[in-house]
């Protein structure tokens, strides 16, 4: 399972853990409360609080893979990867999984929903997605990367170097940026808040671009 902690405790801020590996399948995301035992000197997690269970299937091949959750600034929704089968990959020799596409998950009542107009066309590996620090009063910004066609450069039969292309595909990741509507996200039933992203400018177009992270101040190129 990915496991994500939030903090607790005077003067505490929110913060999480992920648990990363290199192979995941049919993974499930928990949240729990950490608090720090002083006299213990150890940390303390409550139990576990299932967010998205991935639900039952007879093939690890296909059965649903719940990878990379993020907490929105306001803790309100966890933003995290979808995809079927082994992520990234199950035999060194296969083609990565490419099946990837970024969902949402309110922490209030557990809805979840696949941000199918961030996400994109299918079989892009739409990952990784990334809260903006801050949010408006009605938008709130995820980025993410897809390796999905955009313009002349970035496009089927295009030769690119090997160096950008995931495993057993022809098009290199890149980054995209998608606004949420957080009025729609806080409607019942939860329907897709996301709208069609675009694509991050001063990317290089023939390099890998595949885990975005966001800054609070300008950094300057070298």
């Amino acid at each position: 399972s990915e496991a994500m902690g939030t903090t607790a405790g005077v003067g505490a801020t929110r913060a999480h853990v992920r648990i990363l590996t290199d192979d995941a399948v049919a993974a499930s995301i928990v949240e729990a409360t950490v608090r720090y035992d002083a006299k213990l000197r150890r940390f303390r997690f409550s139990d576990p609080r299932v967010l998205v269970q991935s639900p039952p299937d007879p093939s690890f091949d296909t059965r649903q893979n719940n990878v990379l959750p993020v907490y929105s600034p306001d803790a309100a929704l966890v933003a995290f990867t979808r995809a079927e089968g082994w992520w990234p990959i199950r035999f060194q020799t296969d083609a990565t999984n490419d099946t990837g596409r970024v969902a949402l998950v309110r922490r209030s009542d557990l809805a979840t929903v696949e941000l199918a107009r961030a996400s994109g066309p299918a079989r892009t590996d739409t990952t990784w997605p990334q809260w903006a620090p801050g949010t408006g009063t009605r938008y709130a910004w995820l980025a993410f990367s897809s390796a999905r066609p955009y313009g002349h450069r970035m496009a089927p039969g295009v030769p690119l170097p090997s160096s950008c292309l995931p495993q057993g595909h022809s098009l290199c990741k890149q980054m995209w940026i998608t606004a949420i509507d957080r009025r729609a996200a806080e409607q019942t039933p939860l329907v897709d808040p996301s709208a069609v992203p675009f694509w991050m400018p001063g990317q290089n177009a023939t390099a890998s671009a595949v885990s975005p992270r966001w800054t609070t101040r300008v950094i300057p190129p070298e």
